[in-house]
């Protein structure tokens, strides 16, 4: 239940209070709108966050039932998100249950769809007017930093001070996989999963063009923290808060591509998206 809570917290922003039973005649478990969650035959993580989806709404609420219509979800954020996702499509369900993104059976279970639920389950509660709308979408955990000029993902050669960021195709590693950070104002930080207590660094607090981008131990100082700037269909451009006239680069659209700072221009190599 804990893991379950705390990725809820750290890719969402929701009001709930919860109250966790165990009940030996509940099959698997349930939940209601109140809060209640009963665990019985099954308890994991997976089952845990899809019975937090009850309580915050899903197959509970008559403003679930008012948008889920003949099977398909009549919400304009929660669509919009699933097509961000897989690039087309509308969220699907019934009376009780929502898909993809459901959590719905082990099948579903993973890293990546975990987040994904979190954030769906944030933008189904903004379609029902039941939480916030102006969440931050950027921040969270498990996040891929995708190129658009290659749709490979920042990867960390390496896991001490020092190590260079790479672009690498993705393979579901923690040294592909960053914590966004909000510092405010539109500057972040990013920190490598493959080690919590490292973070991407301007190599050598460099402000030229032609710097390295590698991990080091965070600290939270400038040299770790950057602008991400909308820039055009969903991509964003990213800028050293040292160095506001750079922006970070892919060297290339090939495996081991070197990561690094460049002036800023329109080219795909210094456009990025940040989603799980």
């Amino acid at each position: 239940m804990a893991e379950a809570v705390g990725l809820y917290n750290a890719n969402g922003q929701f009001t709930k209070s919860l109250n966790v039973y165990y009940n030996s005649g509940v099959p698997t478990a349930n939940a209601n709108w109140a809060g209640t969650i009963n665990f019985g035959g099954t308890r994991n993580t997976r089952v845990a966050m899809h019975e937090i989806g009850h309580t915050l709404g899903i197959g509970q609420h008559w403003k679930y039932a008012s948008l889920m219509t003949s099977g398909t979800w009549d919400g304009p954020v929660a669509n919009a998100l699933r097509a961000e996702f897989d690039g087309s499509g509308t969220m699907l369900g019934d009376s009780v249950h929502m898909w993809p993104y459901g959590l719905n059976f082990d099948s579903e279970d993973g890293t990546r769809n975990r987040v994904r639920h979190v954030m769906m389950m944030q933008a189904m509660q903004c379609d029902m007017d039941l939480g916030p709308c102006d969440v931050n979408r950027l921040v969270g955990t498990f996040r891929r930093i995708v190129g658009r000029a290659s749709n490979k993902v920042m990867d960390t050669v390496g896991n001490s001070d020092g190590s260079t960021i790479q672009m690498y195709g993705d393979w579901g590693g923690s040294n592909q996989r960053w914590s966004v950070i909000s510092h405010g104002d539109g500057i972040y930080s990013f920190r490598s999963m493959q080690s919590g207590n490292r973070a991407a660094n301007v190599h050598n607090s460099g402000t030229t063009s032609g710097t390295d981008m590698t991990i080091t131990s965070y600290s939270g100082q400038n040299v770790q923290r950057f602008y991400v700037d909308d820039y055009a269909d969903g991509w964003f451009r990213i800028r050293p808060v040292i160095a506001t006239d750079l922006c970070l680069a892919a060297d290339g659209t090939g495996n081991n591509a070197n990561v690094e700072t460049a002036t800023c221009s329109t080219s795909t190599s210094q456009q990025w998206k940040l989603i799980p």
